[in-house]
């Protein structure tokens, strides 16, 4: 098992009602930003389609739009919510 520090902003932590969370992921399977992604989406069923295109950020470093990342044992998940500004 690979253990993931998930942490939660904004509108995201507001549907987990978590700030965060330690994730256990198999490693009988890759373990990926993806994998991630479908774990938490089916934990959280009520935010599914929010957590399947929020932006990630693997220990500080975002995650670009399509990459698929590596994930190891104690790396830090951030779920970062869409930012606007004017």
């Amino acid at each position: 098992m690979v253990q993931i520090k998930v942490l939660y902003f904004a509108a995201a932590r507001e549907l987990i009602g978590a700030r965060e969370e330690f994730i256990e992921l198999n490693e009988s399977e890759s373990v990926t930003t993806d994998s991630l992604r479908s774990f938490l989406g089916l934990k959280y069923p009520h935010a599914a389609s929010y957590i399947k295109d929020i932006t990630l950020a693997v220990n500080l470093e975002y995650v670009m739009n399509g990459e698929i990342r590596d994930l190891k044992q104690d790396d830090e998940v951030a779920l970062i919510p869409p930012i606007s500004g004017g």
